[in-house]
């Protein structure tokens, strides 16, 4: 493993680098098979080496951290996780996260970075509440925040503008009471 910050059973969380862009990320965010569920990416244009560099800029803490998901087993980087809008005054920030690389979709990976990212927010950043939002039709990541506890607060309907369409979100929440009590400590 290669600078961990968060380890799960299936992969690690690392600080995301800008050698990340040219290991796959500007790849896959480019491919609209891989990338059309962002709802970070809000234009049709091809985004550059230079955008992705500006993007993981200002992504740095106080306010914001990026991570790249790495496999476990053979340091793969598959895709990134992102905390953003971290208010410490409110005690609270969004969450993203990415598998770019198809080949490790749909086998628990994402499932398991959520909750590597909900323990990093909840237990290292100390937080009270971690949101996100998700388009309507993406059923394996309304599935995936559900299964890790997640709670769906509602749909917000034509909150994001993507790709030249106005289209609805599911906002998902966790507090740090329900956290406890989902994932207990020993």
């Amino acid at each position: 493993m290669i600078n961990p910050e968060e380890i799960g059973e299936l992969v690690y969380l690392r600080p995301l680098e800008i050698q990340d862009i040219g290991k796959g990320w500007l790849d896959w965010v480019n491919n609209p098979d891989t990338s059309s569920e962002l709802t970070s990416i809000q234009e049709s244009k091809k985004l550059t080496e230079k955008d992705l560099e500006n993007y993981l800029e200002n992504s740095q803490m106080p306010k914001a951290k990026m991570f790249a998901i790495c496999v476990k087993e053979d340091d793969t980087y598959i895709g990134n996780a992102r905390i953003s809008s971290i208010d410490y005054n409110h005690s609270k920030c969004s969450y993203g996260r990415f598998i770019g690389n198809v080949k490790y979709r749909g086998k628990g990976f994402g499932s398991e970075v959520l909750k590597l990212i909900l323990f990093h927010c909840f237990l290292r950043l100390k937080l009270n509440r971690v949101s996100t939002v998700v388009f309507t039709d993406n059923v394996p990541s309304i599935k995936s925040n559900e299964k890790a506890g997640m709670i769906n607060e509602g749909v917000l309907r034509q909150s994001i503008h993507h790709k030249g369409e106005f289209r609805d979100v599911i906002s998902f929440a966790m507090t740090r009471k329900d956290f406890d009590h989902i994932y207990p400590s020993p």
